[in-house]
């Protein structure tokens, strides 16, 4: 059954309304942004909100807590060609983390500016994105080589160089070779170079001929091929 009641007013907590239209309940805020319980009202603010086209913009720090191992997860599918993560200063992409549908990642930046990656507050890798060098452990904004090292280096195994390459800039920087060193095009020393004792120099592809400090004689050696040694030149 039903009736109708008139009256100047109704009171109640209205937990037993039903076929309550959505528009007739007043929204918090403004357009577009995201309600919230707000003390048991509804609330909302203008750093939260959803575009018409389903993006969430937050304005502000973003907190993200819990017990998971992972916090963050972006699905991708094998049909996407790129996913990334995109870095906007004043409106315009400058940097940007992908993976890409062969499930390669990079980090890029859409200018000429460096990528560093940074250990102890400290910059152990510096790619410089002008000409595409790559500095560690190294000081200022420029790359001296393709591969600019300040210190220190151990290279465990082979070692190739396609291009020039300078091992110390200053009279005190040192190198040490304790295997062996090739090099098709000749070797410029410096000033002081040693070779340790017992140690060859080796002349010939075949190693015809050698020079060496013999510490057990205490004598250079210098031993030719099996055609002989000749010596020029014009005060010899």
């Amino acid at each position: 059954s039903s009736l109708n009641i008139s009256g100047s007013a109704f009171y109640g907590d209205g937990a037993n309304l039903t076929n309550i239209p959505a528009a007739a309940v007043g929204a918090a805020g403004g357009d577009r942004q995201i309600q919230f319980n707000d003390s048991g009202d509804l609330g909302a603010s203008a750093n939260l909100i959803v575009r018409s086209s389903g993006d969430v913009v937050v304005t502000g720090s973003l907190i993200l807590t819990g017990s998971g191992q992972s916090l963050i997860t972006l699905d991708t599918r094998d049909a996407d060609n790129l996913k990334e993560i995109v870095f906007n200063k004043d409106g315009s992409p400058a940097a940007a983390i992908q993976i890409n549908s062969a499930e390669h990642m990079f980090i890029e930046n859409e200018n000429a500016k460096d990528i560093i990656l940074r250990t102890n507050n400290q910059n152990t890798i510096r790619v410089f994105g002008a000409n595409q060098r790559v500095g560690i452990a190294k000081t200022g904004t420029s790359g001296n080589a393709v591969l600019d090292v300040n210190g220190s280096t151990t290279i465990s195994g082979s070692f190739t160089v396609s291009g020039s390459s300078t091992i110390g800039f200053n009279a005190f920087h040192t190198a040490t070779v304790a295997g062996q060193l090739t090099a098709s095009l000749g070797v410029t020393l410096g000033e002081n170079s040693f070779i340790a004792s017992d140690k060859n120099i080796v002349f010939g592809s075949s190693g015809e001929s050698v020079i060496q400090y013999n510490s057990g004689i205490s004598k250079m050696v210098i031993s030719g091929s099996s055609s002989g040694m000749e010596i020029k030149g014009h005060a010899v």
